[in-house]
Parts: C-alpha cells; sequence; structure tokens
C-alpha cells in the first residue's frame, strides 16, 4: 500500500472476534509486508485435505490513530462480491493483532508476470483488462473508490497463463458520499492526497478527485500491460507529478507499432487528464474493443429422447440442472443458505472456476451481477416457460433482506448451483458442522451460528429466520438434524435411510478439522 499523504480521524473503535485464530488457523511464510503489518500465509484442514488462505496481520499499536481506516476496510471488503475482486472470509482480533483472513493467490501479481514474461499481446491484455474494467465498474456502482490500484495489488489466482485476476489492498479504499442518488453524478469533492504516485490521476495531486481517479490508474496498468512501461516516469517525486499533470500521453513507435488504434483509443481516454471527459470503467467494458476478448459460446444440445427440451452436455456452461438449483435455493431456509456460503469458501481454485464460469456467461453485461433480462434469455434456451413476474419473484425470494434489488448475487449463484450430491459427503458435512460447533458439544446452539457470524463480520445476518431454523429440539441442533436441513429435499423416511447408509461410522470423521 502506497501513498503521498494521508489524513484520518479516529473513530468508535470496532470489536472484532477475539477468539484465538490459532485455535483454527496455522500460520507460514510471509508473503508481503505493508506500513502496518504482514500477510501471512494461512493453513487448515479441510474435507478435501489441507487449505491455504492468505492472512492479513494488523499491528494494533500502529494503528491507534487509524481505526476508522480500519474499519473502513474491513466494511468494503466483507462486502464485495464479484469474480475478480479478492475473497474475504473472516476477521479475528487479540491484544496486539488484527486479521483479517482471505483467499490466497498463488501466482503472484501482474507486474511480476509482466516483468517476468513480458508484456502481453494485444488478444491476451484485451482478456485481462475487460476483468479489471468489469471489477472497477462493480467497485464504483456499490460506491466504493479503491485509491490505490496498481499492478502489484492484482494478484493471478495461479500460475497458468489464464489465471483469474483479483484486486486485493482496499487500505485506501473509500465509501462515496452520494450528492444525490445517481452515484454518476459524484461531485468532486476536497480528498486525502492518496495513492502510489506513478499511478494518482492529475486531479489527486491537488486533493479535489472522486471515483475516475481508479479509471486512470486502470489505464496506467492498460499501458504497462501492453508496454512494460508506465506511462508517465520520473525518479524524482515532483518532476514525476508535473509529468502527470501536464505532459501529453506518447506512444513510442517501437513498443506500439503491433497495437491497435481501437486499443490506443481506450488507453487515450483512461489516461484523459480531465476527470468530466475521462473515459470509464464501465465505458471500456462496453467498447468494441473490449467485446473482442474471447469468451465460451453457450451450446445447447437437444436431447432426441426428451422432445424440444434443450439439454446441456457436461461441457455445456450452464444446463438445466443450474436453474433447478436456483429454484431450490429459493425456497430452502435461510440458514441452510449460510452453511452453503461456507461451503463455497471451503472450495478450491478448481471447484470455484467451474462455476465461476457459469456465473460469467449468465451475466452477459458483465457487471457482476445476473438480472431478470439475463436470467430470462437462458431458461428460454434451455426450454423453461417462465413469466417475467414468476422470474422476478425468484429472485426476490433468494434475496429476502434485499426486497428491492432484483439482482443475483455472484456468491449466492455459487451456492446455489452446487451439485450437492457431489459436495454433501460425510466429510464436508462434518466440517460444516463443526463449523459452528467449534467446542465439539455434538449440536449447534443459536450462540454457535452468532459467534460464527461474528468472525465472518456479518453477525447482523444473525436474524431471527436464520436462528428460528434451529429451534429443535430445546434449542439444540444436532448433527443430524443438520444433515437432514441440507438434504431437506428428501422426505423423512428416505433421508433417514441415506444418512444411516451415509455414515454407518461417523466416529473416524469426527477428527476433521473444527473449521
Amino acid at each position: 500500500m502506497g501513498c503521498c499523504s494521508s489524513q484520518r480521524h479516529s473513530a468508535r473503535k470496532k470489536t472484532y472476534f477475539t477468539t484465538n485464530i490459532r485455535t483454527f488457523y496455522r500460520f507460514g511464510a510471509v508473503l508481503g509486508k505493508g506500513s502496518f503489518g504482514t500477510v501471512k500465509v494461512g493453513y487448515k484442514d479441510g474435507p478435501d485435505g489441507e487449505q491455504v488462505y492468505a492472512i492479513k496481520t494488523i499491528n494494533k499499536v500502529r494503528v491507534a490513530d487509524k481505526t476508522q481506516m480500519i474499519q473502513e476496510e474491513f466494511e468494503i471488503l466483507r462486502k464485495m462480491d464479484h469474480p475478480n475482486i479478492v475473497r474475504f472470509y473472516e476477521m479475528y482480533e487479540d491484544d496486539m493483532f488484527i486479521y483479517f483472513v482471505m483467499e490466497h493467490c498463488k501466482g503472484g501479481n501482474l507486474l511480476e508476470r509482466v516483468l517476468s514474461k513480458g508484456s502481453f499481446d494485444e488478444n491476451k491484455a484485451c482478456v485481462v483488462m475487460r476483468k479489471l474494467f468489469s471489477a472497477i465498474a462493480y467497485l464504483h456502482s456499490q460506491g466504493v473508490m479503491h485509491r490505490d490500484l496498481k499492478p502489484e495489488n492484482i494478484l493471478l489466482s495461479n500460475e497458468k497463463d489464464d489465471a483469474e485476476i483479483k484486486i486485493i489492498d482496499f487500505g485506501l479504499s473509500k465509501k462515496l458520499k452520494e450528492s444525490d442518488k445517481d452515484r454518476k453524478k459524484q461531485l468532486q469533492r476536497k480528498q486525502s492526497q492518496v495513492g502510489t504516485p506513478l499511478y494518482v490521476a492529475p486531479e489527486v495531486v491537488t486533493g479535489v478527485y472522486n471515483q475516475k481517479c481508479d479509471d486512470w490508474a486502470v489505464g496506467c496498468i492498460m499501458y504497462i500491460v501492453l508496454c512494460s512501461e508506465p506511462p508517465f516516469f520520473s525518479e524524482h517525486l515532483k518532476e514525476l507529478l508535473q509529468k502527470i499533470q501536464f505532459k501529453p500521453l506518447a506512444f513510442p513507435q517501437e513498443e506500439w507499432k503491433d497495437i491497435s488504434q481501437d486499443c490506443k483509443k481506450i488507453v487515450q481516454g483512461l489516461l484523459q487528464k480531465d476527470p468530466e471527459k475521462r473515459l470509464t470503467c464501465s465505458e471500456a467494458l462496453n467498447s468494441d474493443w473490449a467485446k473482442k476478448a474471447y469468451r465460451k459460446p453457450l451450446e445447447i444440445k437437444i436431447n432426441q429422447k426428451q422432445g424440444n427440451i434443450p439439454q446441456s452436455n457436461d461441457c455445456t456452461p450452464v444446463n438445466t440442472s443450474n436453474i433447478k438449483g436456483l429454484k431450490r435455493y429459493a425456497k430452502s431456509k435461510q440458514f441452510k443458505r449460510e452453511v452453503l456460503r461456507i461451503l463455497i469458501n471451503q472450495l478450491n481454485d478448481k471447484q470455484i472456476d467451474k462455476l465461476s464460469q457459469k456465473f460469467k456467461e449468465l451475466d452477459k453485461d458483465e457487471d457482476g451481477f445476473i438480472t431478470p433480462q439475463e436470467l430470462s434469455q437462458i431458461m428460454a434456451k434451455l426450454g423453461f416457460e417462465t413469466t417475467k413476474n414468476e422470474i422476478e419473484q425468484l429472485i426476490r425470494n433468494m434475496n429476502p433482506e434485499e426486497q428491492q434489488a432484483l439482482q443475483i448475487k455472484y456468491s449466492q449463484f455459487l451456492a446455489a448451483t452446487l451439485d450437492l450430491k457431489q459436495y454433501l459427503n460425510k466429510e464436508r458435512l462434518w466440517s460444516l458442522f463443526r463449523y459452528f460447533d467449534v467446542q465439539d458439544k455434538k449440536y449447534i446452539t443459536k450462540e454457535d451460528v452468532q459467534y460464527a457470524l461474528k468472525r465472518e463480520g456479518r453477525e447482523e445476518m444473525a436474524s431471527d429466520k436464520i436462528l428460528s431454523d434451529l429451534m429443535i429440539h430445546d434449542g439444540k441442533m444436532t448433527y443430524k438434524d443438520f444433515c437432514q436441513l441440507m438434504h431437506d429435499d428428501m422426505e423423512s423416511d428416505q433421508f433417514f435411510e441415506y444418512f444411516e447408509r451415509l455414515h454407518a461410522s461417523p466416529e473416524k470423521h469426527r477428527s476433521i478439522s473444527k473449521t
């Protein structure tokens, strides 16, 4: 995390989950260091073997006068829900440190990738930039500006050439204060001068800026990805800032000879010095150049045995079972939805990628949500006869707390389209149960659920509806009750037969990690 200067005001101290983090995680090597702490590898045992995380460790002494900054980072992180933004899992606190447990990306950062393999050709750059445009457009739609975008803060999920990108480090991020109901019409306001100098927008130097400073930073990143050099450079800060403010953008012939004019126009638009004329990431995402990036087509295969009802084969990104999964999810109890969300957090990159590709196939405009129109189109192609009102009601049922938001979120889609027959095996069920039963009582109470949600910083989600699902046997949910809830599509007799068959010798599975 870099900055020119920073001005923050102290605020009421936020109390995080205080159980010892080492009860759940083992710490490994240091991944990186910053002004306020370090990021370390974290390990814990899971149903599929050892799971790896990135744990940001914040020294409380160093941030004693910056509690508002830490709280704002936490509030932003926990609400982000996009395929190209790092996933946040849990937070803890002890006498010395605050800990943020997040997704681990083992592919290094974007700058390292460019320096080790050279600049990207235009087609590869197009794929990467489209994902970045989508993520930043999503951030801004949620009223957040990152304020420290740079290649070092864009990680790659793995070492492969087609690895997903993940935006990290929201330490300088800020929630936009709406001057009116339309965030696109944000008025510029006096702000702190923050960011890494190479990537700060001209208006940041004056301290009067809004979310368009992120669009400028994305332009700088795009420039580097295409030619391995920053658009403006000097070893002296004062000279660098003058160049950013006043020097015209240039495309040296040798480095840019193979780059199309359409691509250059996007770079020029993002690096427009006047923020009022600057291209936004949302506009760049919808440009003809960005739309050239390769996207797997949706293939529908007609099953002759079932007449005209389209059926998808194993290679089809979206199939009829996924739509049925959305319908089941909409009808399921809220506690089950919470458990499925935890299950998603236990999956590895390969398992997540399969589900993520399906989400992206439906999210045609790549805004980070599935709308009624997008869902309607795919359901029609798959042979579902559903009215507009029925689709809207389906989405409302998936969002009981947000009735006005007719959108399916990324994590909701992943949880709803899981193949439960595949993932709800006995090891996974024990692991999910023990996520709540950390004291090995062999039952779950309302307090256990509240503590689990507090670990995730989501204690406000412990609503009466969720907690009422636990009102079994004097407020205690046994492991068998838990399994029956997770298999609520089965009749009682069918479930009891299935349970006895699946858990003939459950004792040997009780050594599964508590989380």
